[in-house]
């Protein structure tokens, strides 16, 4: 109720007599009158003990048990300081100037018995304290200090150096872009060249912001290189080919990278065309280079003929089937039309009179032909 006097809100609370029951524990849980819900942090274990009794299927007039009879009498005994409780009807505090902005901070939370919600609301208004002498100030809040120990203190990790030991091999595995994973490249060799010349002394500012395209052809050699020890390492170490599938293009190695040797090489074509870089079928970079985005997702032919201008990828047609075969887009593309299922025939063309019917027809339409033969 308001209190016109401290122009405020109160409560007045009037304990009824009911018995530890579900009819009685509902009918005292739902005298509490509460438009604006200031009691709403007292009032829902209230309803989550009654809802506990709704899960045991008692019926309305059966006794609780004394375990929970102790709970409900403790909920009982709190109800009567409700009275205490006063809120002021006026949100703006005492010696308040011109109020110079308004915000409300909502906040809410949930958790497996229900959910809540609470608002606050900020007041500015145009002080003039600062004109004043300093004894006139507020006094600051509290500022609450925490140890170094308290769970709450975050401890500040400071890193000036990691080592990373691994294979080249994981790391182009974590992109699925070719053009991605040249980027990276690109700029882990900028790096490090920035680090050599800086750790011989020499003159140098920062990184660049922009790659260029001769450090992307770069980048891309590397990868291969890397792709091509991991594969054909017996072979760039000299060792024989004798009963390995590498023998048959008759492989050279031109600045450290594997291309096909053969019989072409007086044709008149470009070097590259003529001398293509060998890549295995079986590797995620030769499934990133895999030229079905740049064909418009066309078939696997289309897609193997477009690679083959800059590639030579062993058992190509299989690499470049995986690749057309989980390509989404492609199957979206390609998956075939729904089909409308016809309904269920009619019950009526199925009863006698129905059938007799048909019968007639068909026999008047078989005398009908045998008489317009016997006229001709």
């Amino acid at each position: 109720m308001w209190d016109m006097e401290t122009d405020s809100f109160k409560f007045k609370v009037q304990v009824k007599e009911k018995p530890a029951t579900r009819r009685g524990i509902l009918s005292v849980a739902s005298s509490l009158y509460d438009q604006l819900d200031f009691l709403a942090p007292f009032v829902p274990p209230a309803k989550v003990f009654l809802q506990n009794l709704c899960r045991q299927d008692l019926t309305w007039d059966a006794k609780i048990s004394s375990e929970e009879d102790k709970q409900w009498q403790k909920w009982l005994s709190d109800l009567p300081l409700l009275t205490q409780i006063q809120i002021s009807r006026c949100l703006k505090l005492e010696g308040f100037q011109e109020i110079e902005s308004a915000q409300l901070h909502h906040f809410c939370d949930e958790s497996k018995f229900g959910y809540a919600a609470v608002s606050y609301l900020s007041l500015t208004d145009r002080s003039d304290f600062l004109m004043k002498e300093e004894k006139f100030w507020p006094t600051p809040p509290e500022v609450l200090k925490l140890t170094g120990s308290d769970p709450e203190v975050k401890k500040e990790i400071h890193v000036f150096a990691t080592s990373l030991r691994g294979n080249m091999q994981d790391l182009f595995s974590r992109y699925s872009s070719w053009n991605k994973l040249k980027g990276v490249v690109t700029w882990l060799l900028s790096y490090k060249r920035w680090l050599l010349a800086k750790a011989k002394g020499e003159q140098i500012g920062k990184l660049k912001s922009l790659l260029s395209a001769e450090e992307l052809m770069q980048a891309e050699k590397d990868i291969i290189k890397i792709v091509q020890r991991g594969m054909f390492g017996d072979y760039i170490n000299g060792k024989d080919l004798k009963g390995c599938a590498l023998k048959k293009p008759s492989p050279i190695i031109v600045d450290e990278i594997v291309r096909i040797g053969g019989r072409i090489r007086n044709a008149p074509l470009v070097y590259n065309e003529k001398h293509l870089v060998i890549l295995p079928h079986e590797h995620h970079v030769t499934t990133l280079i895999s030229h079905h985005h740049l064909v418009a997702h066309s078939g696997a032919g289309m897609t193997w003929s477009s690679l083959r201008t800059v590639y030579w990828v062993m058992r190509g047609r299989v690499a470049v089937r995986k690749v057309v075969g989980k390509c989404f887009r492609c199957k979206r593309r390609n998956a075939p039309r729904m089909e409308q299922m016809m309904a269920a025939s009619i019950a009526l063309s199925y009863t006698r009179q129905a059938l007799l019917h048909k019968c007639r027809s068909r026999l008047f339409q078989a005398n009908s032909g045998k008489n317009k033969a016997a006229a001709l």
